[in-house]
């Protein structure tokens, strides 16, 4: 069995007008536990489609990925992702409300909630707007809010959709610390990004993606 994410032959269509558009044609490679992979590519290259796939959000045309040596259906409780919608959270409840919710998705008890929520809270420096609605934070704080909702379950592997949107230089020196911790306990780490040089100090590997 092969431990992380192993991406094998896919392929993705979407219909555009009375065609379709190619978006992967027989896509390979692997990102072993312990490992951070930076997806890059110009926009309309396929990041976020990629990471869509791995989560088990959308279904390739043709080939396979295995996470832990599993489906995405079948390793969903394995997946953290954070996605690039805007309306990935509640807006009605709190930020704690919002992780707490998630976490209880996942099955986690009560107390195992609340102490990993704490931590989260400290570790992203969520104390003074943790307990305000989402609604009234800024894009920055909701980008920490949902940070912590991906990472709430301990997953083996995690997927981040420009996790740095938002967010200011102290907030992206946290974000690279959380990804030390996770490359030290681990976790197969992929991102879609941009500008890999705003992970400088961050060991990882970039796969570009071209449209």
């Amino acid at each position: 069995m092969y431990d992380g994410v192993k991406v094998i032959k896919i392929a993705k269509s979407f219909k555009k007008g009375k065609g379709s558009q190619e978006v992967f044609r027989s896509l390979s490679f692997c990102v072993k536990p312990g490992e951070v992979l930076l997806l890059t590519g110009k926009n309309g290259s396929g990041k976020t489609t990629l990471l869509k796939i791995i989560s088990g959000l959308l279904i390739p045309d043709k080939g396979e990925v295995l996470l832990n040596g599993l489906s995405p259906a079948a390793a969903r409780k394995e997946i953290g992702y954070l996605g690039s919608e805007e309306r990935a959270l509640y807006l009605k409840l709190t930020g704690r409300q919002n992780i707490e919710f998630f976490a209880e998705l996942y099955g986690i008890d009560n107390k195992t909630i609340w102490d990993r929520t704490e931590k989260l809270t400290q570790r992203l420096n969520m104390n003074s707007f943790i307990d305000l609605p989402v609604e009234d934070c800024s894009l920055g704080m909701k980008q920490r809010i949902s940070i912590a909702k991906t990472l709430i379950h301990h997953p083996d592997i995690c997927l981040f959709d420009e996790p740095l949107k938002g967010l200011d230089k102290a907030a992206k020196e946290i974000f690279k610390d959380i990804l030390k911790l996770l490359l030290k306990n681990k976790k197969t780490v992929l991102i879609a990004t941009h500008n890999p040089p705003d992970f400088q100090g961050v060991r990882y590997k970039v796969k570009e993606l071209h449209p």
